[in-house]
């Protein structure tokens, strides 16, 4: 076996040389990404209070300017936001870091500096976001904010991935040591074996060894004794390549397809919040709004720009599922705000889009986010299957509903969400499938049958359930059940 003992040294050496070199790469990733999240963080945080300063310095004075900062300053937990003046020697209003000559005085490009040593502890990132007032001086908003958590990091960071690397060798080793067995003891022990029986004269049962190494050379050499059974083992090896091939183009041909598809969807779901995006940053940009106006565009475009993160683990929830977080919460707030990211949308289409409610107060245990998706992917669909000059309603009321079989089958009070279209309308055998993933009547490109399906899977795991009905020529109506909550928000 000490063929077997190089081959295991030769590998685990190898093993710890790629391991130690994807943990050093891993790390550095890791550590630029932190870092580039933080001067994102702080540069966003920046931007937005630069933006509130502008306007509240035109509008109220600089006092009121300044006043924002400060009560900014006090809402923060890890960030230390301060007004200072570039052109200030004093050191309440100065920069803290550099000196005001080294910073930039115009433009909306932030400045970062890293300090560590005495008088700063693990370090602190400094950013600097200039901001030009109306009576001439030029000042900045400068943020601090610890590199403690991003030391922690590091350290996390680093012992994970020394346990890792050490799990790694650990199981090579092991493996390593079951493969020596394999491609080398146990094929050595079948040679010797048939060495042994040609010469007792025995030609039936030849050595088949699945690699290709010198050990199969002499196994092949040895076959070849016996033209018959080297033949059929050589057909039997060919005919399970090929199917091994065909297999395998099949499986890579069903993934393209997959990755495919929920690209697409993709693309489909984030168009919302997209177009909310860009519309309100038009709006700021061309300054139809201003002031506070301004401020809650800039909060909204925020908060969609989270929303995108979160939709694409919501177009895969239902092949991977993540638990939900149900807390009371109105279910027509929810609606109204969704109906309003999505008016602009309807109009573009020539589709009058409402909300009206029944009860003026719905309140059920939900994820908000996910719920808002739910609404959202029925609005779209309503929108989507309505001609121009068409509607779409959204309402909430509060009915008794039969739950379904898989639920328990009984009288339940709900609060339904229901979405009518006046759209084409779906046929029963249409209507079977609407809900299953990637089924869809629309044309390519248009869609992916995502919808529905993600929609779903979300109101299932909010112990609801989801029941359609259509006429074709007459629209849809799309109803969401969830059971009543008994706390208030």
């Amino acid at each position: 076996m000490q063929l077997t003992r190089k081959f295991l040294l030769a590998l685990v050496a190898g093993n710890l040389l790629i391991v130690a070199a994807s943990a050093a790469l891993e790390i550095r990733r890791e550590i630029a990404l932190f870092d580039s999240d933080m001067r994102e963080d702080a540069f966003e945080l920046g931007r937005s209070v630069r933006l509130a300063v502008r306007e509240l310095w035109r509008a109220e004075g600089e006092e009121a300017a300044l006043s924002f900062v400060r009560e900014e300053a006090a809402k923060q937990e890890k960030m230390g936001i301060r007004w200072v003046w570039l052109d200030s020697r004093g050191a309440e209003e100065a920069p803290r870091v550099v000196s005001p000559e080294s910073l930039p005085t115009h433009g909306d490009e932030p400045a970062f500096f890293t300090l560590r040593g005495e008088g700063y502890g693990p370090g602190v990132l400094f950013t600097y976001l200039p901001v030009t007032t109306p009576i001439g001086r030029h000042g900045a908003i400068e943020i601090e904010e610890s590199l403690a958590g991003r030391n922690e990091y590091l350290r996390t960071t680093i012992e994970g991935a020394v346990g890792i690397a050490a799990s790694y060798v650990v199981l090579s080793s092991i493996l390593a040591a079951v493969l020596g067995f394999v491609f080398v003891g146990r094929p050595t022990r079948l040679l010797v074996e048939k060495a042994r029986r040609i010469g007792s004269g025995d030609l039936g049962g030849p050595v088949r060894l699945k690699q290709r190494d010198e050990l199969s050379v002499i196994a092949e050499e040895i076959n070849a004794m016996c033209d018959r059974l080297r033949l059929a083992g050589e057909r039997a090896q060919a005919e399970a390549s090929a199917r091994h091939v065909a297999v395998e183009q099949l499986r890579h041909a069903d993934r393209l397809t997959t990755v495919g598809k929920l690209a697409s969807g993709i693309a489909h779901e984030l168009g919302t919040p997209i177009n909310v995006v860009v519309g309100r940053a038009r709006m700021i940009a061309s300054e139809e709004v201003s002031g506070f106006a301004s401020i809650e565009s800039a909060r909204i475009i925020a908060e969609q720009a989270v929303r995108m993160g979160s939709i694409i683990r919501q177009l895969l929830d239902f092949a991977r599922r993540r638990s939900v977080r149900k807390e009371p919460r109105d279910l027509v707030v929810v609606v109204d705000a969704t109906v309003e990211l999505l008016a602009h949308l309807a109009s573009k289409s020539g589709v009058a889009l409402s909300a009206t409610h029944q009860d003026p107060e719905a309140i059920v245990a939900i994820d908000d986010g996910l719920m808002q998706q739910v609404v959202t992917n029925l609005v779209m669909n309503g929108i989507q299957a309505s001609p121009p000059g068409g509607s779409v309603t959204v309402g909430v009321s509060c009915r008794r509903a039969l739950t379904p079989a898989d639920l328990g089958g009984q009288e339940l009070d709900c609060f339904c969400l229901s979405v009518d279209d006046s759209g084409h309308g779906m046929d029963p055998s249409t209507l079977a499938h609407a809900f299953e993933p990637f089924f869809t009547t629309k044309g390519v490109g248009e869609g992916t049958g995502l919808g529905l399906s993600v929609a779903y899977g979300i109101v299932r795991d909010h112990g609801g359930w989801i029941t359609a009905q259509s006429r074709t020529g007459r629209g849809s109506t799309f109803s969401v059940y969830l059971p009543k909550a008994e706390a208030r928000p």
